[in-house]
């Protein structure tokens, strides 16, 4: 796969996880991230407002937008966009000024954020802080327990080369000790074959 496509696959997944995020936290609804559509169907519960000049990011499948258009997307969440629920979409009025319906703290800054915004931003830069922690943690326990394993594996190697030492000697030794024993054995006989003296 190309260098280009896995970006856009790349921002393709993060914005679909930060909008799964952003509904959650706006209406309260779970959608799984791969769910997410702009174009939501008649029984999806959530719709899209946006200004104007946003309007045409909600024209189109998330799947068929480029990678530009997946960081105004998540740039936006929230700020030139909003998610609504069926029933408060169905209440808007044909021609409707949006900027209007929007109303202005969607509008501003991050500086501009209701309180509700800030705990729920401060809540997932903790959890991703954790994440991250947790991570780190496992990244440092698999790095030790291969080092241990590698420890293991030398001395286990070591263990076997000094005991095919070990059995080659032996093997070695083997046949001259029979030989002494023969030998031995040999002596012992001629020994009593001689004639005792009176």
């Amino acid at each position: 796969m190309r260098a280009s496509n896995l970006e856009r696959q790349k921002w393709r997944s993060r914005c679909r996880e930060d909008l799964s995020r952003y509904i959650q936290t706006q209406l309260g609804i779970t959608v799984e991230p791969a769910q997410v559509r702009l174009l939501p169907r008649l029984d999806d519960p959530y719709r899209w407002r946006a200004v104007p000049e946003k309007q045409h990011l909600f024209s189109k499948n998330l799947s068929d937008h480029s990678i530009g258009a997946y960081k105004s997307l998540c740039d936006g969440i929230g700020k030139t966009f909003e998610a609504v629920c069926c029933d408060e979409w169905s209440t808007m009025r044909n021609g409707d000024d949006i900027e209007a319906v929007l109303g202005t703290s969607m509008l501003s800054t991050e500086a501009d954020i209701g309180f509700t915004g800030k705990i729920s931003l401060c809540i997932e830069q903790q959890k991703r802080l954790d994440l991250e922690n947790t991570v780190n943690c496992l990244q440092l326990e698999i790095a030790q327990t291969q080092a241990y394993l590698e420890e293991s594996l030398k001395a286990a190697e070591g263990y076997v080369t000094v005991r095919h030492r070990h059995l080659d000697a032996l093997h070695r030794v083997l046949p001259i000790l029979e030989e002494l024993r023969q030998d031995i054995s040999n002596t012992s006989l001629q020994y009593q074959s001689l004639p005792t003296s009176c």
